[in-house]
């Protein structure tokens, strides 16, 4: 199982299923704006440059663009300075997402 640790409010690694532990990829490519580092407690940019590498990392790029604004407000700004999460609890939050979004163009259909 992949988890991912948050450590004093700007490191984040990734646990991999066999136990190797390293950084989580910043992805600087996905970013409209420059950011250098992972803060989840400022509030600004460094918690939607978190939101936005762990979707890239536990799904893919075009989710994590779609959702990561989403993701920042109900789940990275509510991270404490030390947190994990496992690639399961964000495949669920996602999971629940693109229900919302059908369910939302299903009642538009109707509509």
């Amino acid at each position: 199982m992949t988890r991912y640790h948050g450590l004093g409010g700007r490191n984040v690694f990734v646990l991999d299923k066999d136990g190797e532990r390293r950084a989580l990829n910043k992805r600087p490519d996905l970013l409209d704006q420059p950011s250098t580092q992972f803060d989840w407690q400022d509030g600004e940019q460094g918690t939607g440059h978190l939101a936005l590498a762990l979707l890239a990392h536990a799904v893919d790029d075009d989710t994590a663009r779609e959702l990561h604004h989403q993701f920042e407000q109900d789940v990275v700004a509510h991270l404490p300075a030390s947190w994990s999460l496992t690639r399961e609890e964000i495949l669920a939050w996602v999971a629940l997402q693109q229900e919302d979004l059908e369910a939302g163009e299903d009642r538009g259909a109707v509509a």
